[in-house]
C-alpha cells in the first residue's frame, strides 16, 4: 500500500514538472519578454522582400535597409524562405536588444536581429541572416612537397 502512494506521488510530481516545463517553453517563445520583436522583424522581412524602401527606412537603419535591398535583388530566396519566426533567445543590454529567431527557410535556420530602442519603437540596427549569401569556396589545392 505504501508503494502505491509513493509511486503515485512520484508520477504526479513528474507530470507537474513536465507540464511546468512545457508551459515555460510556450510562454518564453510566444508570450515572453521578446515576443514584441516578432512583429517588427516580420515587417522588416516583408518590406525587404517587396523592395519597399520607405517601409524599410521606418524600421531599420540606412545600412541595414541598403543591405537588405541589395540582398532582395541578388538573392531573393533568402528573404522569401524566412517564414515562421519562433523566438529562440534574446538578450538586453541598455537600449540594445538582440533576438534570435528560429526559421524554416534555411538549413542553419537562425535569424539574429539587433534592435535599438527609439521613441517610436524598436529600430533594426543589424541583421544576421540564416542563409549564407556566398557559396563556400573550394579548398585551395596545395602542391605536395614530396613530389
Amino acid at each position: 500500500m505504501r508503494w502505491r502512494t509513493v509511486g503515485g506521488g512520484l508520477v504526479l510530481l513528474a507530470n507537474l514538472g513536465l507540464l511546468g516545463f512545457v508551459g515555460w517553453r510556450v510562454w518564453s517563445r510566444y508570450v515572453g519578454p521578446y515576443a514584441g520583436y516578432r512583429k517588427p522583424t516580420r515587417a522588416l522581412l516583408a518590406a525587404a522582400t517587396a523592395s519597399d524602401t520607405a517601409a524599410l527606412r521606418r524600421v531599420a537603419s540606412p545600412r541595414v535597409a541598403a543591405t537588405l535591398l541589395d540582398l532582395a535583388q541578388a538573392h531573393p530566396e533568402q528573404l522569401g524562405g524566412v517564414g515562421n519566426l519562433t523566438i529562440q533567445r534574446g538578450e538586453r543590454s541598455g537600449d540594445t536588444t538582440r533576438v534570435t529567431f528560429f526559421t524554416r527557410g534555411c538549413p542553419r535556420g537562425l535569424l539574429t536581429v539587433t534592435f535599438v530602442s527609439t521613441g517610436s519603437g524598436p529600430r533594426v540596427e543589424d541583421v544576421t541572416l540564416p542563409c549564407p549569401t556566398v557559396a563556400a569556396a573550394p579548398p585551395i589545392a596545395r602542391a605536395d612537397p614530396e613530389r
